[in-house]
């Protein structure tokens, strides 16, 4: 039950701590609002909100399956496996979006 409840609640709570850590070395507010959730980060390279809903409940899956396949470990090295991993994730989607936008139009598009 505490594995589906974890690959329920992951990715939003991911994402929530990375925008608010990448908020506060902006020099920010955590509460100032922008595009840069994962939702708008698929939607700015060009996925429709349907595709972008399979992709999270895909990320959520996997997520649950790498905890249920994680459990030998212990919860503390399931969930630092499970950080890893979305952390690369979110590196990989960094990597996307800036192959795909202009470098003059990076900034702009990316921090807005």
């Amino acid at each position: 039950a505490s594995t589906l409840a974890m690959g329920i609640v992951f990715i939003p709570i991911f994402d929530t701590t990375r925008l608010i850590v990448l908020r506060l070395i902006s020099k920010k507010s955590p509460f100032s609002p922008d595009k840069n959730h994962v939702h708008h980060l698929l939607f700015r390279l060009g996925l429709s909100h349907g595709q972008i809903t399979i992709v999270l409940s895909i990320a959520a899956l996997m997520i649950i399956v790498i905890g249920i396949l994680a459990q030998p470990l212990g919860n503390m090295y399931a969930l630092l496996l499970l950080g890893v991993l979305a952390a690369g994730s979110f590196i990989l989607l960094d990597y996307l979006l800036y192959r795909k936008f202009p470098k003059k139009t990076r900034k702009r598009k990316l921090f807005n």
